[in-house]
């Protein structure tokens, strides 16, 4: 008798998925088991991954129901279920939710300025972190807002510095922290200054604006120049060919600045001084020197004066006066001492000239005079001669007999005559004043040795 033994093939039951941590932490290491209750082999195994998304893709299969995840990451994180396989059905499990616990990273923080009006700054720092209940807590240089947005209303200078941003997972007891360097931007204070000085030996003009402090440095520019320079935002101080510029030229420059909204100016003007230059001379008190002076006021930018003497003497340029000071009784007479003065709005240089010269004597007796009686001489002094306001007289052996130091003479005066008293120790000084409009010189009380001045009208 032969018997015929016929297996059947059960079909899967549905599965059901294990985890041995549906929260891992991430980095860590993990197994997933999927169980059956019957089903005749062989059996395949699939294990499906759903994102938050719902994108569905394996995992991992086999004919094993069992597999290892080993680091784990925080992709892993979503749903899982497993599908068993034989030759007769196929079951799939319910979804099991695997949930990484990880962070938190370094933060990112975003810088949000308010609108220029407010004045104002919001610091946002955001970290990924799982579970997703961070804490957050502002550094400067103590501790300064628990949160993750700090803001800063009214935004001053004093706020510039490093802000750091803590990140802390309690669930995990881990920490990460990301720094950041605020620059808060400000103006210079006040408006931009202006000025136009000589260059290349006062030929040319140099504009010069400058605007000192804010951060960052203030964009300047000069308008108006047209195509006779070439410039940049940021050039302060340009060149300018002076020929055939006007004596009353304007030049504005233009400052602007990142945390202003509109833009601020300033200007200079270029002009010749007014009047013509101006020569004098004078003695100082101990008559050890003459100084000779020079001046040409006024302008911008200022002139440049200089003087040149007969016998080469010199005094280098310097700007709107000069004075070249001699030893006294070494100054050339008859010589002209000639004051230049140069400024760059104009070609030529301007001068003006001092002679220095001694008085020629008129009405000399002709014949011997008795001893003690009086004698009249006179020094005539030519107009242009400086200066007119010391006088000494010397006897044949070239030694001096009387000093007439007086007051400076008064404009429109002409020194006419000297006259000696016998007793040597009183001289009369005799004036020639130019009248105008009437009125005239009163007589004046000498300052030294009994000096007696008159005066003269015509």
């Amino acid at each position: 008798m032969c018997f015929d033994l016929v297996m059947k093939t059960v079909p899967v039951s549905k599965p059901y998925l294990l985890m041995s941590d549906v929260s891992p932490v991430e980095g860590s290491t993990m197994w997933m088991r999927c169980n059956l209750e019957n089903g005749t082999g062989p059996i395949q195994y699939v294990w499906q991954h759903e994102t938050r998304s719902g994108n569905i893709s394996a995992f991992a299969q086999g004919n094993t129901n069992i597999i290892n995840v080993t680091n784990i990451n925080r992709n892993h994180t979503g749903w899982y279920r497993c599908v068993a396989s034989n030759n007769v059905n196929s079951e799939s499990s319910n979804r099991l939710w695997l949930d990484t616990i990880f962070g938190p990273d370094i933060p990112q923080i975003d810088v949000t300025p308010y609108s220029i009006t407010e004045r104002g700054v919001s610091l946002l720092c955001r970290s990924p972190v799982q579970p997703a209940m961070p804490q957050y807590v502002w550094f400067s240089t103590t501790p300064v807002y628990t949160g993750p947005q700090l803001t800063i209303t009214k935004i001053l200078r004093m706020h510039t510095g490093n802000y750091a941003c803590l990140a802390q997972n309690n669930y995990l007891n881990t920490r990460s922290k990301k720094t950041i360097s605020l620059t808060v931007y400000y103006p210079p204070d006040g408006s931009p200054s202006c000025s136009v000085e000589a260059a290349l030996n006062y030929t040319t003009l140099r504009l010069l604006c400058s605007w000192p402090g804010g951060l960052p440095s203030p964009s300047l520019h000069w308008t108006g120049l047209g195509n006779q320079v070439g410039q940049d935002e940021t050039n302060t101080a340009v060149l300018l060919p002076s020929e055939g510029l006007n004596s009353n030229s304007l030049f504005t420059c233009l400052g602007s600045h990142l945390a202003l909204k509109q833009s601020t100016q300033c200007s200079t003007r270029t002009y010749i001084p007014p009047a013509e230059p101006e020569c004098f001379a004078y003695v100082t008190n101990n008559k050890q020197y003459l100084m000779l002076s020079c001046s040409w006021d006024g302008g911008a930018p200022k002139a440049l004066v200089w003087w040149e003497g007969p016998d080469g003497q010199a005094k280098g340029g310097e700007e709107n006066s000069n004075i070249l000071i001699l030893r006294y009784g070494t100054a050339r007479s008859g010589k002209p001492y000639t004051c230049h003065a140069k400024h760059p709005l104009l070609v030529q240089t301007k001068t003006c000239r001092l002679t220095l010269g001694q008085c020629t004597l008129s009405d000399t007796p002709d014949k011997k005079i008795a001893n003690g009686s009086d004698v009249q001489l006179t020094c005539n002094l030519r107009s242009n001669y400086l200066p007119a306001s010391e006088i000494t007289w010397f006897n044949n052996q070239g030694v001096g007999v009387l000093d007439t130091s007086r007051y400076p003479m008064p404009p429109n005066v002409t020194l006419v005559s000297d006259v000696h008293s016998r007793k040597r120790n009183e001289v009369e000084l005799e004036w020639q004043v130019e009248n105008e409009g009437g009125g005239g010189w009163t007589v004046h009380p000498a300052a030294h040795m009994g000096v007696r001045a008159t005066t003269k009208e015509r």
